[in-house]
């Protein structure tokens, strides 16, 4: 939808694997985050990532964990772009 607003087909997006979650759904909604086929849609997987006391959302440490992995999934995709090129 963001795209199709600003007009930019060939953004990229990056998406949180889902880590946890209440009910029967976490592994569906996680399936369905998996099947996702485009090229500029990447999947950064916070499965396994330490959970706060409420088991259900990522720790402090998490957090910054996933900041440092959804950077480096950025470096590499713009890198694999910029090859391409």
């Amino acid at each position: 939808m963001v795209r199709i607003r600003i007009s930019y087909n060939d953004s990229s997006s990056f998406q949180v694997g889902l880590a946890s979650g209440e009910g029967n759904y976490t592994d569906i909604v996680r399936d369905a985050q998996k099947s996702i086929n485009l090229s500029n849609v990447i999947l950064v997987d916070a499965m396994g990532l330490p959970l706060s006391d409420d088991q259900l959302h990522l720790s402090t440490e998490a957090q910054l964990r996933l900041g440092e992995m959804l950077a480096q999934a950025y470096l590499e995709f713009e890198s694999s772009r910029d090859r391409k090129l």
